[in-house]
């Protein structure tokens, strides 16, 4: 009997360290164009130096999705710092600015396809201010995407994701 009422001790004392559901931040999200973006982790991995996010993008189509980025994406502080990335991996940043569509149908860029039902991991890196307190940020990305199985017309949407937790 002892030995039940010590492994019951054990147990009750291991569930109550671990983190509930209502512990854990909940992420924004963002749907549109076929595609949904989630917060995967975002982090400050030294003190001060850098902010790093990591996004998934879900094809929610029944067809394969391309898309580029327009330009490097944005991150407003709640104390209305702005900071562009200064890094992105997983999608590629078009050399022609707004204007994407013209360099992916001149061959100069290769968009990013996801197919369908599946998803990838963009990584964005932004310089961070060593003194910045900033624990909610806005992100705005533009994406230009495209039915890849189709011949439908490429077109830009705004990815905004609100208040994203870093702290």
């Amino acid at each position: 009997m002892r030995a039940r009422l010590s492994l019951l001790a054990v147990v009750v004392s291991t569930l109550g360290s671990l983190p509930s559901v209502a512990q854990q931040v909940v992420q924004p999200q963002f749907m549109s164009g076929g595609i949904q973006v989630v917060v995967n982790r975002a982090v400050r991995p030294a003190p001060g130096q850098q902010l790093v996010m990591s996004l998934i993008l879900v094809n929610l189509w029944n067809d394969d999705v391309a898309l580029v980025a327009p330009e490097l994406p944005m991150i407003i502080t709640e104390g209305g710092g702005v900071a562009t990335a200064r890094q992105i991996s997983g999608i590629p940043v078009s050399p022609c600015g707004a204007d994407a569509r013209r360099c992916i149908q001149t061959g100069s860029l290769t968009p990013t396809v996801i197919d369908r039902g599946n998803s990838i991991t963009v990584t964005l890196v932004f310089s961070a201010n060593p003194n910045s307190k900033a624990c909610n940020l806005d992100l705005s990305m533009p994406l230009v995407i495209q039915r890849a199985s189709t011949s439908s017309a490429w077109r830009q949407i705004g990815v905004g994701l609100p208040n994203i937790r870093v702290c």
